[in-house]
């Protein structure tokens, strides 16, 4: 399966059936805040776009936690320059910290498995800057020792936002737009979406639509290029779909509680840089990444962006809505869509989508950086 570099702005019904699907989503109009909408790519074409509702997939949203994927992308640009690591230290760039803190990593940091807990009010401090933020929440207490457990919330990414500030000489906003948004045409992302702010919230701030953040994903699918340019290398997309938690347990009462959904049942963490990892169901031992079935960073208001691995489609289900709310729906759209969808052979599953990554490029190239 080859994918080009820019997906087609012309739908593309292709054989698929999705009649219960747009019957799902009609008749699910009650449980959506002003609708929903739907956009699905396969093989670089749009195979389905729908609004339901007031909402289009242009529509512009705060999309809560799916900035977290975006976040771990722009940290992965300066991984790739080399600028910094995620084994780095972050004494490195923090000089105030001292002791255990100081040992955390850049890693830990955006997989919250850093010993802060998930949620620290000053994060979301929108008349400090980042920088101060920053510094407040590393005057916290750590709830556990770095790396042995898993928190999930956005106090830990506030502070890797500030030594992405500190590394890339920037705010966070400028680096964003910069490395990420304009190169990919994101005309409708930035991290304004809780207001205009110098502090940004890194782990759920940003605002965007169904059809720019499905740049970003056709991005990753095609292993990092966009429209003929560079934006992630392999080894980087490699590295940011990798489990960076290390399977440690869930500490449930330290990390941001909003989910009512399958992705955060587990009790042990399975998550790379900014994004959810979900292992395919198999009898048979595979290398990590080709395990892998899908990939998303899923919004506690219900903004859904996701990669089915199995199925190379992209998909983002927009909408401002409780996950709790639309939570019986979302489950039978994801079961829908498995239903309609073949999965792809075991070779294109390895060779065409980015599986492929962990058969040719090694993470050491940028964890050593």
């Amino acid at each position: 399966m080859s994918v080009p570099s820019v997906f087609s702005q012309t739908p593309d019904a292709h054989s698929y059936d999705f009649s219960r699907v747009d019957k799902l989503l009609r008749d699910s109009l009650s449980r959506f805040d002003g609708g929903c909408a739907l956009i699905l790519i396969r093989d670089g074409k749009i195979i389905y776009d729908k609004g339901f509702g007031a909402i289009t997939t242009d529509s512009v949203m705060p999309i809560a936690s799916a900035s977290k994927w975006l976040s771990g992308a722009l940290l992965l640009t300066l991984v790739d320059e080399h600028k910094i690591a995620l084994s780095d230290s972050i004494g490195k760039y923090l000089r105030y910290l001292s002791g255990t803190k100081a040992t955390i990593t850049v890693r830990q940091l955006f997989s919250h498995t850093s010993g802060f807990a998930g949620e620290i009010p000053v994060m979301r401090d929108m008349k400090l800057t980042m920088k101060n933020a920053a510094y407040a929440i590393c005057q916290e207490r750590l709830k556990y020792r770095p790396g042995a457990a898993f928190a999930y919330g956005g106090a830990s990414m506030q502070v890797g936002g500030r030594i992405v500030e500190i590394v890339g000489q920037k705010s966070w906003e400028q680096l964003f737009q910069e490395r990420i948004a304009k190169p990919l045409g994101m005309a409708h992302t930035n991290f304004y979406g809780l207001g205009v702010t110098d502090n940004p919230l890194v782990g759920g701030g940003a605002q965007s639509s169904a059809r720019d953040y499905a740049r970003f994903l056709h991005m990753l699918m095609n292993k990092g290029v966009w429209n003929g340019r560079r934006i992630l290398s392999e080894a980087a997309i490699n590295e940011m779909l990798t489990n960076q938690a290390g399977c440690v347990p869930v500490l449930k009462q330290y990390q941001q509680q909003v989910f009512d959904t399958d992705f955060t049942t587990a009790e042990k963490a399975d998550y790379g840089v900014g994004a959810w990892r979900v292992s395919a169901e198999s009898s048979v031992m595979m290398p990590p990444l080709q395990n892998l079935s899908e990939v998303n960073s899923q919004g506690r208001m219900g903004f859904t962006p996701w990669i089915d691995m199995q199925r190379g489609v992209i998909g983002v289900l927009a909408t401002h809505t409780s996950l709790r709310q639309i939570a019986p729906t979302y489950r039978s759209l994801r079961k829908l869509l498995r239903d309609i969808v073949p999965i792809l052979p075991m070779a294109a599953i390895a060779h065409a989508n980015l599986n492929a990554t962990a058969a040719t490029v090694t993470t050491s190239s940028v964890r050593k950086h």
